[in-house]
């Protein structure tokens, strides 16, 4: 298109051009394109949706589009022919022409820009000063600060302790029930919310009542001075005698007299002359009028408190939401003497003509000079200036300026939510949520809270809204449209584009305006995008003129998803609109989930670079490592989550790597069977009760453990739960691969069909669950193991019930817990678990369900025997201890908490379904009782010495003898010579199935260890030849035979 612009002046350009008919259409066909590849149409594939179909179907809105780009083309060609930026542009371009004659376009625009100022000699108008200049106000103001600083305390009125108050008390500290050195003292005097004390003291102290005695629960700083106090526990015994304040500053004298004192409460609804007489009229003050009968008055808000100031603020209902809100509540009318350029309008007289910000000067000078509209006020009831000062506070500016912006009331068109605000509320009880805490919480709270929604917006750009408006007060007359059909009949065009100008430019003479004068002009707001995207699932199908019955079977949605914050936004505003169209949701499930946040726990920042290269991410780990680690973490539960790039490393080694190795394991062992030949596996018919009988107690263990797995993926999954689903995954790989596979791999050296049957049953099940969670690896391993198409083909999979043990489960699973606690012990004592045990003791409840496995968790402890005892019958002494954790204490608590530490040492306490009850302790009448992280209780064993022991969560515990005998010892070394072996088999590149011939250099001291075990360290290691001399330390020698 040819595009001509000129400079008006030196700060205004007018740009003109002809769109063309034919540019139309070939810019129609181009976003047809386009819209092609990304549309999904009934019968056809996304991304082949013909042209012409496309067309055919959004030909009109496509229209429309494309005079929006060519427009845009325009005024950017128009820039660079003026040699202008767009961040010059100093409003919205205005057209002043727009003809439309037989699909040609003649478009006149005229572009406003900021102006260039030269700032040239600005040198010659600064002032030059000999010395610097101080005025006597600044003087005033800066010896009544030091003042300030230096006046005495004096004893107040108050009864209850705040922040900034200065306390006077008694304090005497304790740590674990006994005084410490310094910790004790008399009439102290603290500020509060100074931080002088240890951290949480002085907040501990807010709200303490004249002569009450508190308990005060702090920490000590792990860096504290005295080290016998850091990092401990206290309570400090407090008592307060008075709240005192600096004299009041010399403004209202060096002794003024209190007249009275009052609570708020008892001040809401007295009535104060206004500072000015603008508005001080009968017909401001009548009913309905502005500000109204109760202006000028004193009103309760709960949002105002004396953190920050007095505890009274002045109201201004036109300038501030909070303001609005609280006024509209108890009658108080809008006055708005303000225009929309900032400027005081005719109904401030003195200040008229002035911009806000700019007045301020002028309006501090009237009162304290008691000149202009103050001086017209009465003496006995004019205002008087008591102190200027500045205070530093959060105020909004411009984010492309950084100027200040100005709060102002607008017109502006409403949805009168709060009419159907009940029905929201009641409807929202029927959307399944994730997490569930927000349909009652952050959601809930918002709708029981909810007010009118302004739909309308000050802009261009956007969705016109279609309200005609007689453009002559005197005939006043609304039109709102409903349809192209309505526009089209009362305007006789055909309406093809919805967008401004185009929109704008239908008007029609006022029905209602006998003259003939008057016009229907459409109103200039477009609607807030945010009631489009509320409008989503009717728009999109373009109902009610077309689709009827697919809406119908298709609303409300089953799952939506979006971050916590659009509670209140898409998620409020699908709600809003649902309920008042259609009585009914929007979706029937939610899942909300919390913000991805930069390694720095800041948000995402292109330019900070504060979060993993995404690409790079993807080529080193995968993307499959970076989804598992975003579905598992608890983002998509409603919480926050920081991307490091460790830990998506993490979830390749504690997930993804696990399960590779497993198929590995797998397809190395079955491949080296029946000498090479291999082995194909076969799933096992689980339906068949004698089948799975037929099975060793450790392959049903897994199947049992495989079928949960899919109730509990299938569960998860239909719950929209999906970090669920991972960690029920997480924990399966746990039994898979630490549990199965390391007990078993005899079995599979053994070329057992059943073990290969049962692992291949279980990897192929796994992978069919894990596969929308793990798409690529589940597909490359599935596709492996079975030879099909694709796992994303195949259905769930549901495990037949005959597979369900659940003594046996119970039963591994205690075992398993056993041999965890048997391997911790070895750690903490550093006992190498390749050094053989003489035993280990097993005391339980249920030892007679655990004694068949006896022989599996000696090999696994790696102990020669294993006994089994009830409690009764062991002979050990278990002893339980309470701790209390002050810290967590509600404030009626903490008060009883030195009892409490008593009861706790007398041992007169007892656990019960997870609480702990006091007897001795009593609150309200009743007994105390703790819960939650209030308390914690660890038990223990008394073991023999030469033993060590530990507690399960089920109470069992294990006693492991830990006395080395000089056998035990040698059959260690040799365990450890197995390992070397192993090491250097693997260095050297060899098959699992490869014989060797071993040579072993062997410190002398250790060679008759070697020769002893010398049988075990050639039949582990596939040795058919061994030698062994003596040197000076280990060495390994293998040849392939």
């Amino acid at each position: 298109m040819e595009v001509k612009a000129k400079m008006k002046d030196a700060a205004n350009a007018v740009a003109a051009s002809k769109i063309e008919a034919k540019q139309i259409a070939a810019k129609v066909e181009e976003l047809a394109k386009k819209a092609s590849k990304q549309l999904r149409i009934d019968g056809f594939r996304q991304g082949k949706v013909p042209t012409a179909v496309v067309l055919k179907r959004y030909g009109k809105q496509l229209e429309g589009d494309a005079k929006q780009e060519l427009l845009k083309d325009m005024i950017d060609q128009s820039l660079k022919i003026l040699k202008k930026k767009q961040e010059e542009i100093l409003s919205e371009p205005v057209f002043s022409k727009f003809d439309e004659k037989e699909g040609d376009i003649d478009v006149e625009i005229e572009i406003s820009f900021r102006p260039e100022v030269s700032v040239e000699g600005y040198e010659e108008l600064i002032p030059k000063f000999s010395s610097p200049r101080v005025t006597q106000k600044e003087i005033d103001e800066k010896v009544a600060e030091f003042l300030q600083m230096i006046a005495p305390l004096s004893k107040t009125n108050k009864k209850i302790l705040a922040k900034d108050d200065f306390a006077k008390f008694d304090f005497e500290g304790f740590v674990d029930g006994k005084p410490f050195d310094g910790g004790k003292a008399q009439d102290y005097v603290l500020q509060i919310g100074s931080n002088q004390f240890i951290p949480g003291f002085e907040d501990g102290m807010i709200g303490l009542r004249v002569g009450e005695e508190r308990d005060v629960a702090v920490k000590f700083p792990e860096n504290y001075g005295a080290k016998n106090l850091a990092g401990k526990d206290a309570i400090f015994k407090v008592k307060l005698h008075e709240i005192q304040a600096k004299k009041p500053a010399k403004e209202l004298g060096e002794e003024p007299t209190v007249v009275a004192t009052y609570k708020g409460s008892e001040l809401v609804g007295i009535h104060y002359h206004p500072i000015y007489d603008y508005f001080d009229t009968p017909e401001r003050r009548a009913e309905g009028g502005a500000p109204g009968p109760n202006g000028w008055s004193i009103i309760a808000a709960d949002y105002v408190t004396t953190t920050d100031g007095t505890g009274l603020v002045h109201q201004a209902p036109a300038f501030g939401e909070d303001d609005m809100w609280t006024c509209m509540e108890y009658g108080i009318g809008v006055v708005l003497p303000v225009d929309e350029g900032g400027v005081f309008t005719s109904e401030v007289s003195d200040y008229e003509g002035m911009q806000i910000f700019d007045a301020n000067r002028y309006v501090v000078a009237d009162l304290r000079e008691q000149g202009g509209p103050i001086a017209r006020r009465a003496p006995e009831i004019r205002a008087v200036l008591v102190r200027e000062k500045s205070y530093v506070h959060s105020y909004p500016h411009c984010w492309r300026c950084r100027k200040p912006l100005m709060y102002k009331a607008v017109s502006s068109w409403f949805v009168r939510v709060t009419e159907i605000r009940d029905r929201m509320v009641e409807l929202n009880q029927e959307i399944t949520w994730t997490p569930s805490h927000t349909k009652d919480g952050i959601f809930g709270k918002w709708l029981e809270g909810a007010r009118d929604w302004s739909i309308s917006r000050n802009r261009f750009w956007g969705a016109p809204i279609p309200v005609w408006v007689s453009d002559d007060p005197a005939y006043p007359r609304t039109d709102v449209y409903g349809s192209i059909a309505e526009l089209e009949a009362d305007f006789g065009v055909k309406v093809t584009d919805f967008h401004r100008p185009f929109i704008d430019s239908l008007t029609r003479p006022n029905p209602d305006d006998p003259t003939g004068k008057s016009t229907m002009r459409r109103i200039s707001d477009v609607f807030d995008c945010w009631f489009e995207s509320g409008s989503m699932p009717f728009a999109q199908v373009h109902y009610p003129f077309e689709n009827q019955e697919w809406f119908e079977n298709h609303y409300p949605g089953d799952f939506i998803v979006e971050y916590i914050g659009q509670t209140r936004g898409w998620f409020y505003t699908l709600h809003v609109l649902a309920t008042a169209l259609f009585d009914r949701p929007a979706f029937r499930s939610c899942v909300s989930h919390g913000i991805v946040l930069g390694d720095d726990g800041l948000k995402m920042s292109k330019s900070l670079r504060n979060y993993p290269d995404v690409a790079e991410v993807f080529n080193k780990y995968g993307s499959d490592a970076m989804r598992w680690f975003l579905m598992s973490s608890p983002v998509v539960r409603g919480g926050n989550l920081i991307v490091k790039e460790e830990s998506i490393r993490d979830t390749v080694r504690q997930v993804l790597l696990p399960i590779w190795n497993t198929y590995y394991f797998f397809t190395l062992y079955a491949g080296a069977c029946n000498k090479g030949e291999g082995y194909e596996a076969s799933r096992i018919d689980l339906s068949s009760p004698e089948a799975v009988a037929a099975l060793a107690q450790m392959d049903r263990y897994l199947l049992a453990h495989t079928r949960t797995l899919a109730e509990d993926v299938r569960g998860a999954l239909d719950g929209y739960d999906v970090a669920g689903a991972c960690e029920a995954i997480r924990d399966y790989l746990d039994v898979l691969t630490n549990w199965y596979v390391r007990t078993q791999r005899q079995r599979f050296w053994d070329e057992d069909g059943a073990a290969f049957d049962t692992l291949y049953r279980a990897l192929v099940t796994l992978m069919e669950l894990a596969a929308p969670l793990l798409p690529l690896l589940s597909e490359e391993i599935w596709r492996g193991l079975t030879g099909g198409e694709s796992v994303h083909l195949v259905d769930f999979p549901v495990i037949d019930e005959a597979v369900d043990a659940p003594e046996l489960v119970a039963a591994m699973d205690e075992v398993r817990s056993i041999v965890s606690a048997a391997h911790a012990l070895r750690k903490t004592h550093q006992l190498r678990v390749r050094q053989p045990l003489a035993s280990l003791l097993v005391v339980s409840e249920n030892f007679a369900a655990l004694e068949p496995f006896a022989d599996l968790i000696a090999s696994e402890v790696n102990v020669k025997s294993v006994v089994f005892s009830a409690p009764q019958d062991s002979g050990l002494s278990v002893r339980t201890e309470l701790a209390l954790n002050p810290r967590a204490f509600d404030p009626a608590v903490r008060k009883l908490t030195s009892q409490l530490f008593k009861a706790q040492k007398s041992g007169e306490w007892e656990v019960v379904d997870g609480k702990c009850r006091f007897a001795s302790v009593e609150l309200d009448g009743a007994p105390l009782v703790l819960t939650g992280d209030m308390f914690s209780v660890s038990t223990s064993v008394d073991a023999a010495e030469g033993q060590v022991a530990d507690v399960l969560a089920s109470g069992t515990f294990v006693v492991l003898d830990t006395e080395l005998t000089p056998e035990l010892e040698a059959e260690g070394y040799a365990r450890d010579v197995v390992r070397a072996v192993q090491d250097e088999r693997k260095n050297a590149g060899l098959h699992i199935a490869d014989r060797i011939d071993l040579s072993l250099t062997v410190p002398s001291e250790h060679v008759a260890d070697v020769e002893t075990w010398r049988d075990m360290i050639a039949a582990e290691t596939l040795a058919l030849s061994l030698t062994v001399e003596a040197g000076d330390k280990l060495a390994v020698s293998v040849v392939k035979h």
